[in-house]
């Protein structure tokens, strides 16, 4: 029969061994945790997928090709932060948020910065600007007639995300801002002459006389009452001035 001080030796041991086996069992359970997310990291392992939406031109291979991401589509490599970081800092994208869907959906929804206004630069060629004055593009020449072109004056020497700070430029951005898409449409050259007053070319083959580019922000109230006033009507006109308080038609 074991003497006490041989069941506590023996009680000791077994202790001693419980001890070892769940240290064993926590590291071996932790190496299966490491070794089974490497595996998960794998870049070859294809889990879940991304979705492009929103108002933008963007698709989803322009989207991997800014993430440097490549087919197959890994979800464990891909971080909310690094894709919002990265698409942030493209100049023709203006907010960019990510969600989760099931079943292991990445949702990106992308809003376009949106050009409103070509300039002339410095170098003789033209300048895409957004609502917030910030340079596009810098082309050549005219990619397309979708939206006005500034005239009478130059931008200076800017690049792809610079902000133009010419105050009588900004003057006429904030004019553009204050008018509808429909309004926006219809105007395809927005002239400023040596004395920095405004000639507006609408669509319909006349121009509107807005006065100093200094007050055009005050006169999109009333080129909006005038435009919705003409917009469906077969309207011939020499010029239409809304320099002052009333409105002149100046008929053919």
């Amino acid at each position: 029969m074991d003497t006490t001080k041989q069941r506590l030796r023996k009680e000791r041991g077994e202790k001693r061994l419980r001890k070892i086996f769940r240290m064993l069992m926590i590291v071996f359970v932790l190496c299966g945790c490491y070794f089974g997310y490497q595996a998960l990291r794998n870049p070859a392992l294809s889990f879940g997928d991304i979705v492009v939406e929103g108002d933008t031109r963007f698709s989803r291979k322009d989207v991997l090709k800014i993430l440097n991401y490549e087919e197959p589509i890994n979800l464990f490599n891909i971080s909310r932060s690094n894709v919002i970081n990265r698409l942030s800092g493209d100049v023709n994208i203006s907010d960019v948020s990510v969600s989760y869907g099931l079943p292991a959906i990445m949702y990106i929804n992308i809003t376009d910065r949106k050009p409103v206004l070509y300039i002339r630069n410095s170098y003789q060629s033209f300048v895409t600007v957004d609502k917030n004055a910030m340079v596009l593009d810098v082309s050549q020449g005219l990619k397309g007639t979708t939206i006005p072109i500034l005239t009478g004056i130059s931008c200076g020497n800017v690049f792809i995300g610079d902000h133009v700070q010419n105050i009588k430029i900004r003057n006429v951005i904030d004019f553009i801002n204050s008018l509808n898409d429909e309004a926006l449409s219809k105007i395809s050259e927005i002239y400023i002459n040596n004395s920095g007053n405004i000639r507006v070319e609408l669509a319909y083959g006349f121009p509107v006389l807005l006065g100093n580019v200094d007050q055009i922000k005050e006169k999109s109230e009333i080129f909006m009452t005038v435009f919705n006033e003409i917009k469906d009507r077969n309207v011939q006109a020499d010029f239409i001035d809304i320099q002052y308080a009333k409105p002149f038609i100046k008929l053919k």
